[in-house]
């Protein structure tokens, strides 16, 4: 009897934060959204071998976000920058991913292995409220490489509370394991955040502080 109730409850249970209802942004260099991305083989000796190995890394994350169940957009996609464009009137493409990272998204993960998707991470690098919920996940050989990119940029970008995680890109699983476990933590903080709320506003309904989280919600 305990265990049909206890079944029962499971499934009427609903997170008040869908995966589904939470989006993530994926950054890398340019791909066709709608044409696969067909895993490299090739050994990383340079920078092009970067490129390729980044570009798949972008589409395998978006797939296994997907999978489990979030919904995922790509900085490109021409439905995003349709939507900034036209109803908030974004001048420009960098302004619309700037909005869309802001205000639609709450995870942003990056995989900065060309020169456009670099600046993409310049782009939000000095944007707080977007560089505390984005990773970027780098290649390992920049680790220790003497370049703006690596002393200059990855530095302004972590001053912002962003997130930096060097792994080689050849290893595909772990490298999208830790885009995955990023977006989770951000999600479950997420959600708790809404928990709290939830909790104070039942304990104080129709109380001052109440009135107060509607009028801030305005």
């Amino acid at each position: 009897m305990l265990a049909s109730v206890l079944a029962l409850t499971k499934a009427k249970l609903e997170p008040l934060l869908h995966p589904r209802d939470f989006f993530v942004f994926v950054f890398g260099p340019a791909l066709d959204a709608d044409k696969p991305v067909i895993a490299p083989t090739s050994r990383l000796n340079g920078d092009s071998d970067t490129l390729e190995h980044a570009r798949y890394l972008r589409y395998r994350t978006k797939q296994r976000l997907e999978e489990l169940g979030f919904s995922v957009d790509f900085g490109e996609a021409k439905d995003v920058l349709k939507f900034w464009l036209e109803f908030f009137h974004a001048p420009d493409a960098a302004t619309a991913e700037i909005h869309h990272a802001s205000k639609a998204s709450g995870a942003v993960v990056i995989f900065p292995g060309s020169f456009g998707s670099m600046a993409e991470l310049a782009l939000f690098a000095r944007q707080d409220d977007i560089a505390e919920k984005t990773v970027a996940i780098v290649h390992e050989s920049y680790a220790t490489a003497s370049s703006f990119f690596r002393q200059g940029l990855i530095e302004i970008f972590e001053t912002y509370n962003g997130k930096t995680k060097y792994v080689n890109y050849a290893n595909h699983d772990v490298c999208v394991e830790y885009a995955v476990r990023f977006v989770r933590s951000k999600y479950s903080k997420a959600l708790a955040e809404l928990e709290d709320v939830t909790r104070i506003r039942r304990r104080n309904r129709g109380k001052v502080f109440d009135h107060a989280l509607e009028d801030s919600a305005d």
